[in-house]
């Protein structure tokens, strides 16, 4: 098989995980009765960083800054994300998540976390550990592509 048909079947294969890991919102259904997508991806990735700047959640979700900015607005309002002005610069404003936004995360966390202990429990402790290395190089070298 060469690297195209490879990278196909890769594909593939990200997709079916990717929609496992979105199939979850049945475990957690009152999480997606109250939030769109996007704001659950929101607090996914706020929950697994510090507070930080709009303009890093913009980036770290692939969206434009006025996207990002209503997405926070809405969250806001549903009170699960908070705004604090940087003392060092006040025209930077960091978001992160409140006491019922943690909440909301950790419930999501716990329902990503059962799906992944399914899938680990399928491979044998050899096969666990070159995973999570292979996994571990990839998004390594994806950070480190991010930066650059």
């Amino acid at each position: 098989m060469d690297l195209e048909q490879k990278s196909i079947e890769l594909t593939r294969y990200i997709g079916a995980v990717v929609e496992r890991f979105a199939i979850s919102s049945q475990e957690t259904p009152d999480v997606f009765d109250l939030l769109s997508n996007q704001e659950v991806n929101l607090i996914l990735v706020a929950g697994r960083n510090e507070p930080g700047p709009m303009s890093n959640l913009a980036q770290k979700l692939n969206l434009s800054l006025s996207s990002v900015t209503g997405i926070v607005d809405r969250l806001v309002d549903k009170h699960l994300v908070c705004r604090e002005r940087s003392e060092e610069d006040r025209r930077v404003v960091r978001v992160g998540l409140t006491e019922g936004g943690q909440k909301m995360y950790d419930q999501i966390f716990q329902a990503h976390l059962k799906i992944s202990r399914g899938m680990m429990a399928m491979l044998n402790e050899s096969e666990q550990d070159a995973l999570l290395g292979l996994i571990r190089r990839v998004a390594s070298a994806i950070d480190e592509k991010k930066e650059k």
